[in-house]
């Protein structure tokens, strides 16, 4: 069962059978309760099948895919690492040089790119973004943050783009600089 637990949703019930006098009574024990996945098979689920980024760019723009380069230069900034865009049929993925995907997805539109990210307290990011005018909302069991970014939004957004990135990958902004 533990190699199972965290990769499906388990609960198992231990059943014990008691005598009393004649009769019989059971007692239910629940000794395990995992109905969440863990969170590195939660990245992995929601990026289906593999794509092109000629496909995106047929789909959404090639200046939507622009801007997740310009997000990807800042993922690379904060990190100091290679990190790539990985194409797949529902996300474009931040994959990291050892090829391990990183919590931060990206879904170009035509006019806009919506960004997401795993991230600590999500729902004061939300509220974050909801007080700078984005609309922001929670996703993958309230872990995740999404939110739409137009053109124009990237500039004046820019800073706050920048520390969310920064929580979501886990690194200290300053110690990129």
């Amino acid at each position: 069962m533990s190699l199972l637990s965290g990769s499906i949703p388990l609960i198992a019930i231990q059943v014990v059978a008691l005598r009393v006098d004649d009769k019989i009574a059971l007692h239910f024990v629940r000794v395990l309760d995992q109905t969440t996945l863990r969170t590195d098979d939660e990245y992995e689920l929601a990026g289906g099948t593999e794509s092109t980024r000629a496909s995106w760019e047929a789909w959404a723009s090639p200046d939507s895919l622009k801007r997740c380069d310009r997000i990807l230069e800042i993922v690379r900034e904060l990190t100091g690492q290679e990190h790539s865009l990985f194409y797949t049929k529902n996300f474009v993925r931040v994959r990291s040089p050892s090829g391990v995907t990183a919590p931060v997805w990206f879904s170009p539109r035509k006019t806009l790119v919506r960004i997401g990210g795993y991230v600590d307290d999500a729902e004061a990011w939300v509220k974050r973004f909801d007080d700078s005018g984005v609309n922001a909302g929670l996703r993958h069991g309230n872990k995740a943050v999404a939110f739409p970014l137009k053109p124009q939004e990237f500039e004046t957004q820019g800073e706050l783009l920048r520390e969310f990135l920064s929580a979501a990958l886990g690194v200290n902004d300053s110690d990129a600089e």
